[in-house]
């Protein structure tokens, strides 16, 4: 399976490594993002999952999606804990 890492591609929230983008084809062209850690826990697989497409371009955009979705929310979620402390 071909990997390279494209530039566009933001890195993993859950580990920070830089990610690869993935492609395969058997039962057709299909693309997916994978975090390039190689002990990377199941939320890196997750995303995985959500971004596969058969469009490199969507592939990208959608790991990219899933990378920035809840950020804030555990941004708020660690202010909150500290102002606890």
């Amino acid at each position: 399976m071909p990997t390279y890492h494209d530039k566009r591609l933001k890195p993993c929230k859950t580990c920070s490594v830089k990610p690869v983008l993935e492609h395969w084809s058997s039962g057709g062209p299909m693309y997916a993002v994978r975090c390039d850690n190689p002990e990377r826990p199941d939320s890196c697989d997750e995303a995985f999952d959500y971004s596969k497409n058969r469009n490199p371009e969507k592939a990208i955009e959608r790991w990219n999606e899933y990378q920035s979705v809840g950020y804030l929310d555990d941004v708020v979620e660690m202010l909150e804990k500290e102002a606890e402390e």
